[in-house]
């Protein structure tokens, strides 16, 4: 769940930011988190959870500061 997650954010960061610092709150009517887990080396188990919030802060002098918070 995180590693999508701090996906979209690297995403997210990679876009120009005006100024120093940014906070983003994420949209819950528009945000999914999915996973994929492999099941005795046979299948794949897939699931969602539909229900996410949090924010994302970036921190453009010093990326180091950036935080997630889901």
């Amino acid at each position: 769940m995180r590693s999508l997650l701090r996906g979209a954010v690297a995403a997210a960061l990679a876009i120009p930011v005006a100024g120093t610092a940014a906070t983003w709150d994420l949209d819950p009517a528009h945000t999914s988190v999915q996973f994929s887990v492999r099941h005795m080396m046979v299948s794949n188990v897939r699931g969602e959870f539909g229900k996410v919030s949090g924010t994302v802060q970036a921190d453009e002098a010093d990326p180091t500061r950036s935080k997630i918070e889901a």
